[in-house]
């Protein structure tokens, strides 16, 4: 399980690069009601929330109290279905400081409890999840169209980017060293590694 999603961080990283090049071109266009502006929408969403759902387990499962409930507020808004502009970049910019503090966390931790343990496990399913879609996102970044929202998404995209690619690896090696059941991961990740 942890070697399919480091295939999936390896993507996601070489993704973030690809990323840049269409950047121009979500970020001046003008209308968001065509398909391919929803499928984007939708991956970026998916991915914050499922990302934020992850980070409520793993702050928990590292004591980490204020973050988690920083992250269960991002996924509460992003569970609503509406975004705002200015949200999403706030949520983002949450998303992108609980990160932080949860790899910092992560590389002075001691070995977690069992309690610990299952509670990082619950997490590693939203977060491969949370991969696939930035993966998704990532492909389909180019047809984020629009104001307001559109041009929120389209700016935050890279921030959420480089901030689940920081991680990734962390996290699979934080989850081999204290013994963390990955199973869970499996349907999120599919068939990655066949």
């Amino acid at each position: 399980m942890l070697r399919k999603m480091a295939f999936l961080m390896v993507a996601v990283t070489f993704s973030v690069s690809a990323m840049a090049f269409g950047l121009d071109s979500v970020s001046s266009a003008v209308s968001g009601d065509d398909e391919g502006s929803k499928v984007a929408t939708k991956n970026f969403v998916d991915a914050v929330s499922n990302l934020s759902k992850a980070q409520v387990k793993f702050a928990t499962a590292l004591g980490l109290k204020d973050e988690a409930k920083k992250a269960e507020a991002v996924s509460k808004s992003f569970g609503k279905g509406t975004l705002d502009g200015d949200k999403v970049k706030d949520d983002v910019s949450t998303t992108e400081d609980v990160n932080k503090k949860i790899a910092e966390a992560m590389k002075t931790s001691k070995p977690l409890s069992e309690e610990s343990k299952k509670t990082f496990a619950e997490g590693m399913a939203p977060y491969a999840a949370g991969m696939v879609n930035t993966g998704l996102l990532v492909k389909n970044a180019k047809d984020i169209r629009g104001i307001g929202t559109g041009m929120a998404i389209a700016k935050s995209t890279p921030t959420l980017l480089k901030s689940v690619s920081s991680t990734s690896g962390q996290v699979i090696s934080f989850a081999k060293t204290n013994k963390v059941d990955a199973s869970k991961m499996s349907d999120a990740l599919g068939d990655l590694s066949n």
